[in-house]
């Protein structure tokens, strides 16, 4: 599992503060460059002001925009809304997992922002290098992956997250949320993924559980990283004080055939969480999906939920 544990230091520290392993973040910077250190180790050398930046994964396109950044082509989406504004009618360069390279090497790019998870990308990379194409490889999971990434196009484009004001805003707005609820009893919670063959648990550095924790929360999940099987009958067992549903595909249909076959069963009545009615489906356009510029609402809606007595605001 990769904790990140510098989402609210200061920039300077992100620069400067050793990396264990792999950890992915800033090596080194000048006036003109970025050395950049991936997931994996490897060191990428960036220059600043990138005029043609592709942009390879949707989630990446909120904070290179926020981040003051212009790009050139990014991938087809299911929802318009799952990008930011300004990119909504831009070419679009094939399919999250099928990316044209054809279409990426006509339009002579001079970054491509590349997603480090997608075993799809990873193949494009080698094309990229060979070509002689400025990538660089990102691991976006949770929001401290997010600061980290936000930092780093903030600074590909001349400035940084403590002059850039709606970084600054997004950090100040969270950070208030997260001490409020640290002083406050820590709910147990359980996030459900739930996709049209099923469900699983969630656990350590996925973007809802992190951000539950960081609001105080205590994950029931064992396990530290990914998605694991879980079974009713355990969840019957681990009883949380509040079960938090993420839906992929139709939400609205989704959230019928839950309900159905399994929140409408006497057994699920028995849970705490039903007993005190908090069981919640989350809004897939805050959760689902990457909230971006909107995670201080994204927090603000978790923060709520996971301590009711408490009346936040932003």
């Amino acid at each position: 599992m990769r904790k990140r544990i510098f989402a609210f230091l200061p920039t300077t520290f992100l620069l400067l503060a050793p990396l264990e392993g792999a950890e992915p973040g800033i090596v080194s910077e000048s006036a003109e460059t970025i050395r950049y250190r991936e997931v994996d180790g490897t060191e990428t050398l960036l220059t600043k002001h990138p005029r043609r930046t592709i942009v390879g994964n949707a989630s990446f396109a909120d904070p290179w925009f926020t981040a003051g950044g212009s790009a050139i082509g990014v991938p087809t989406v299911r929802s318009q809304q799952a990008l930011p504004e300004q990119a909504r009618d831009l070419p679009r360069i094939g399919v999250l997992r099928s990316l044209n390279l054809e279409k990426i090497f006509a339009m002579k790019p001079d970054l491509v922002l590349i997603n480090a998870n997608l075993h799809a990308h990873r193949a494009v990379r080698h094309h990229l290098i060979d070509a002689g194409i400025p990538n660089v490889a990102l691991d976006y999971a949770n929001f401290h992956d997010y600061i980290g990434i936000l930092d780093l196009f903030c600074r590909l484009n001349g400035g940084s997250v403590e002059t850039n004001s709606t970084a600054k805003r997004i950090i100040s707005q969270v950070r208030k949320l997260t001490e409020e609820a640290a002083r406050l009893p820590s709910p147990r919670f359980a996030v459900l993924f739930v996709a049209s063959g099923g469900f699983v648990l969630e656990s350590g550095d996925l973007n809802v559980p992190t951000m539950a924790e960081m609001l105080g929360g205590t994950n029931i999940a064992r396990q530290e990283s990914g998605r694991l099987k879980y079974s009713f009958e355990q969840l019957l067992i681990d009883d949380p004080d509040i079960i938090l549903i993420n839906t992929m595909g139709d939400s609205k249909a989704l959230q019928k055939k839950f309900t159905r076959d399994l929140i409408s069963q006497p057994a699920w009545q028995q849970l705490k969480a039903a007993k005190t009615g908090r069981v919640h489906f989350l809004p897939p356009e805050l959760f689902l999906y990457m909230a971006g510029s909107r995670y201080p609402e994204a927090f603000l809606h978790l923060a709520k939920l996971l301590h009711p007595e408490k009346e936040f605001t932003l």
